[in-house]
């Protein structure tokens, strides 16, 4: 429990940094898909085990909270995919 709670906690100064990221983004000109669509793909594209499409469903600066703290960016994506493709393969 311990563990969760600590990796939880973002610091104050990367959590306005990630805010800041996060307010900066231009998504005027970002195509908008529904959540059935991107979720559709997301399934299809990790039963197929396409890394790429999956990391398609994310922008370039997405972050994904993890417990072990969270991924900036879908290069910090990528590992994470790869293992969990690794896994269910």
């Amino acid at each position: 429990m311990q563990r969760i709670a600590e990796s939880a906690c973002v610091g104050d100064a990367h959590l306005a940094d990630i805010l800041a990221k996060l307010h900066s983004r231009d998504t005027e000109d970002q195509e908008m898909n529904s959540t059935k669509d991107v979720i559709d793909h997301h399934l299809k594209s990790f039963g197929e085990g396409n890394l790429n499409g999956i990391l398609s469903d994310y922008a370039p600066m997405a972050i994904l909270f993890t417990p072990d703290g969270p991924l900036e960016g879908v290069d910090a994506l990528r590992p994470l995919f790869q293992g969990l493709l690794a896994e269910f393969a």
